[in-house]
């Protein structure tokens, strides 16, 4: 087992969209939302959760 020198993550700048397409582009079915200097955890995304948000959006 190796471990990623930084793992995935999103800002909380990131569009619903580009969210969506890092959990599809990496297989995820959640990655966190940290600061823009990547220091502080500030939120999680899964992938249920964005897609019900993109529904709702649509609907």
């Amino acid at each position: 087992m190796t471990m990623e020198a930084r793992p995935q993550s999103l800002t909380a700048k990131e569009t619903l969209e580009q969210a969506l397409g890092q959990l599809v582009l990496h297989g995820q079915t959640g990655l966190p939302v940290v600061s823009a200097d990547r220091r502080h955890l500030v939120g999680w995304v899964a992938r249920r959760g964005a897609l019900r948000a993109m529904g709702e959006r649509k609907s």
